[in-house]
């Protein structure tokens, strides 16, 4: 789903790499957990989080990419959305 200031992606389980996307000035992004979770870990962002694992819904929002660095965002168990924005 995309539009004008915002990218959003689906994942579930396993470990994930993305990278800011400079060219579009998407430089901050979200994490909305759609399901439960379990271990999930954002790895090389300016807020991280670890092993974080919950049933209850938890959106962690308005996190940056450091510089031109990838994050890596993990979980064993759950399906999330990844937002990126420009605001």
């Amino acid at each position: 789903m995309i539009d004008n200031h915002n990218e959003v992606i689906y994942i579930s389980e396993g470990k994930h790499q993305f990278y800011a996307k400079q060219d579009q000035n998407q430089t901050y992004f979200s994490v909305i957990p759609l399901t439960g979770v379990s271990h999930l870990t954002i790895a090389g962002a300016k807020y991280p989080l670890t092993d974080f694992s919950s049933e209850q819904l938890q959106p962690f929002i308005s996190n940056e990419f450091e510089e031109d660095n990838p994050i890596q965002v993990q979980l064993d168990k759950g399906i999330i959305a990844i937002i990126y924005s420009k605001d």
